[in-house]
């Protein structure tokens, strides 16, 4: 092949090239930004992309705002319960505490007091009652009375040791003071 023919063949094939070239420019360029593919504008973002974005961080915050109030509403309503059994606990021993009660017990009628009650029996007979040794302290003579069916002093002050342990009467009756939790059996 001689120098001319290929001069020829790649002066063809350059101009072949260039001609591709810019018809498919010419045809980007004309279907670019037509109405049916809009360049996206500031416009076009304000009034469609900004609006679904808003809509999209107001639900999501209302949701995140309505689950943030139930599991505050259950922390408010947990710590009011506690604060109310607190409460309700703090009367109880107040009233506990305050002073003594006199109990009326009838024969074969037990006082199972709570740990740290006082009792004083001041008239009748009784004996002690409970199941953990020792069940009373009498503070008065400063002995513990260990056995169940020991007898109980009048004039006495006692403190129960174990919850559940008291005085039982012998006779047709027997006053007791009472200073804290107890229960009659």
């Amino acid at each position: 092949m001689t120098k001319r023919l290929k001069l020829i063949i790649s002066a063809f094939v350059l101009i072949c090239l260039v001609a591709a070239f810019g018809l498919g420019a010419a045809y980007a360029s004309s279907n670019y930004g037509t109405k049916s593919d809009p360049l996206v504008t500031k416009s076009y973002l304000d009034a469609t992309v900004s609006k679904e974005i808003m809509n999209s961080v107001n639900s999501g915050i209302s949701t995140a705002k309505g689950e943030v109030q139930a599991a505050v509403d259950k922390s408010i309503s947990n710590y009011e319960s506690r604060i109310k059994k607190v409460a309700e606990a703090v009367d109880s021993a107040n009233k506990s505490s305050s002073g003594f009660v006199l109990v009326t017990l009838a024969k074969g009628q037990s006082l199972a007091c709570d740990a740290g009650a006082e009792l004083m029996l001041r008239t009748g007979s009784a004996v002690s009652v409970g199941s953990s040794s020792p069940l009373l302290m009498d503070t008065t003579e400063g002995v513990a009375i260990a056995g169940q069916g020991s007898a109980v002093n009048v004039n006495h002050m006692y403190v129960v040791s174990s919850s559940g342990s008291g005085v039982k009467a012998e006779s047709d009756s027997a006053l007791v003071l009472v200073r804290g939790g107890y229960t009659l059996r």
